[in-house]
């Protein structure tokens, strides 16, 4: 998808497949009576891409958007339309002032890797990292008014789509080895595909991962703490519901490497299912 304007520095992203249905689901969500969703999965898998598409979609329906996100220091950004004409407009404010303003009530409030004002009155879109706890905390404690959804994982036909659109294209080749090294993210596979980058990321891994008194610890942190070292050993298993099933390895290689770490602890976690939250 071409964006007419930039935005967050991009001109164009590619529309996953799971965008469309992510869109309705939470378009069905607000048409039910739910207050919000947090929209979570591992770290570098795009939900900040998927908020593009899903503004880009709510603005060609004439919704207003409050956007409060960490990419924005300091401000947030009311996109609303001229009474008079309907011309697009963007104000930029406080998060406070802005939500305090005579704006529609099917305004959506879309917030990006920051702590939400609970007390907003429009139907909330959180997005934020699975071990991000102090984001998404209070806002989950409500679950009778917020659901949570995952985001699932990259194709590796998803991922070579993607990587056709970089001038100049990278190595078809060394994306797949990324792929099968890391999994289905595309910080860690499309960032980050050349061999000085991707032997900086695996002594990285090793060291920190080596430096954890438990590797249990690790596995778990993927939905608690160090996402740093757990999300690039093991992703999460999403239904086509975008419901959390458990974990899995992201990788052959991550399994290897942490059988060489703690063998027992790598038997227990199996490579299609693993611990269920």
């Amino acid at each position: 998808m071409t964006l007419k304007e930039p935005f967050l520095g991009r001109n164009s992203i590619l529309v996953r497949h799971c965008y469309e249905w992510f869109s309705d689901m939470v378009q069905d969500m607000k048409s039910n009576g739910l207050h919000g969703v947090n929209i979570t999965g591992d770290t570098g898998i795009g939900k900040s891409m998927w908020v593009i598409y899903f503004m880009w979609q709510q603005s060609r329906l004439g919704n207003s958007i409050i956007y409060h996100s960490i990419h924005i220091s300091g401000k947030s950004v009311l996109f609303d339309f001229e009474a008079k004409d309907g011309s697009p407009r963007t104000t930029l404010g406080k998060i406070d002032t802005l939500l305090s303003a005579t704006i529609p009530e099917t305004t959506w409030y879309i917030v990006d890797g920051v702590v939400p004002i609970l007390e907003a009155m429009h139907f909330t879109v959180l997005l934020s990292s699975p071990s991000n706890e102090a984001v998404h905390k209070q806002f989950r404690k409500t679950t009778f008014k917020n659901d949570i959804k995952y985001m699932p994982d990259w194709t590796l036909d998803e991922i070579n789509r993607a990587a056709s659109t970089v001038t100049p294209p990278p190595d078809p080749n060394t994306i797949k080895h990324a792929f099968y090294k890391w999994g289905g993210i595309p910080r860690y596979v499309l960032q980050m595909h050349d061999l000085e980058s991707q032997q900086q990321l695996s002594a990285q891994l090793l060291n920190r991962a080596l430096a954890v008194e438990s590797m249990v610890a690790v596995l778990l942190s993927s939905v608690s703490d160090d996402t740093d070292v757990s999300q690039k050993l093991v992703h999460n298993i999403v239904d086509g519901q975008g419901r959390l099933l458990g974990l899995k390895w992201a990788s052959k290689t991550s399994q290897r490497l942490t059988a060489c770490i703690l063998p027992t602890t790598s038997s227990r976690l199996q490579y299609q299912r693993a611990i269920v939250r």
